[in-house]
C-alpha cells in the first residue's frame, strides 16, 4: 500500500537506516509497505540530463516511481535522522494522505526559523521553497511525470532540491510543507547521538547562528 523509496547518494546508510526502523515499525502498525534502495550505486545508470543537484534529484524521484506500482509514496535519503518527533509528523501527514485529508507533504527541518519547532504546516502552493528530506504523497494527485521540470523557463536557477521539488505539484494538488525535528547526518558516529548528530549539522550554516545558539542551550549537562 505504501512505497518507500531511498534516492540520492548512499551517505551514511547505516547510522541512518537503523534509525528509520522505528519509523518502519510504525508505519506497519497501520499499513502494508515496502521499501526500495534505488540509491546511487544500486538503481539506474547515472545519466540525467543535467547536473545540477535540484534537477537530478527531481529526476531520481521519477526514475524510482516508474518501477513502483503503490498508490501511496515516501521518499527518502538515507542520511536523514528521525526524531521522535519527526516519527510523530510522518504518521501523521501519511494518515492524512491516506484519509484524503492532504495530497502532499514535504517534510524537514529550517534552519533560519522554526528550528525550535517540531511541527509547523505551511501551505506549499506558491511557497518559494519547500523542505525535501522526506517526502510523503499520494501519487494519483501529484504530476505523473517529470515534464514540469524540462519545461520549465528557470531550470538553471532550479538548483536546490527544496526549488525543484515544488515541481511535483499540480495546480489543484493539496500540499503542505512541514517543519520538524529531522536533521541530516554529517559524520560517521560510532555511537551516534541525537543532540550531537543536530548540533553538527545546524553548525554546517552560515545563517543558522540562531539555531546553532538555541541547539547550544540544549547540550547535555556533563
Amino acid at each position: 500500500m505504501i512505497g518507500i523509496f531511498y534516492i540520492g547518494e548512499p551517505r551514511f546508510p547505516d547510522i541512518g537506516r537503523a534509525n528509520h526502523e522505528k519509523l518502519w515499525n510504525r508505519l506497519r502498525e497501520n499499513w502494508p509497505i515496502q521499501i526500495y534502495d534505488y540509491t546511487w550505486n544500486k538503481a539506474w545508470p547515472r545519466n540525467c540530463p543535467s547536473d545540477l543537484a535540484g534537477v537530478i534529484q527531481v529526476w531520481d524521484f521519477y526514475q524510482a516511481l516508474s518501477r513502483m506500482s503503490e498508490k501511496y509514496i515516501i521518499k527518502m535519503r538515507t542520511d536523514v535522522w528521525l526524531s521522535d518527533a519527526a516519527v510523530d509528523v510522518i504518521l501523521k501527514e501519511m494518515s492524512m494522505i491516506v484519509n484524503n485529508e492532504n495530497d502532499l507533504a514535504y517534510i524537514g527541518m529550517e534552519l533560519v526559523t522554526d528550528f525550535a519547532e517540531n511541527y509547523n504546516r505551511i501551505p506549499a502552493q506558491g511557497f518559494p521553497k519547500v523542505q525535501d528530506f522526506v517526502i510523503c504523497a499520494n501519487r494519483a494527485k501529484i504530476s505523473p511525470t517529470d515534464a514540469p521540470l524540462w519545461e520549465s523557463q528557470n531550470l538553471k536557477k532550479l538548483k536546490s532540491g527544496n526549488r525543484t521539488f515544488r515541481l511535483l505539484m499540480l495546480p489543484e494538488t493539496r500540499a503542505y510543507t512541514v517543519r520538524t525535528h529531522m536533521p541530516l547526518i554529517r559524520g560517521n558516529y560510532q555511537h551516534p547521538d541525537e543532540w550531537q548528530i543536530t548540533y553538527d549539522f545546524v553548525s554546517q550554516y552560515k545563517k543558522a547562528d540562531a539555531a546553532v545558539a538555541w541547539w547550544t542551550l540544549k547540550a547535555p549537562k556533563t
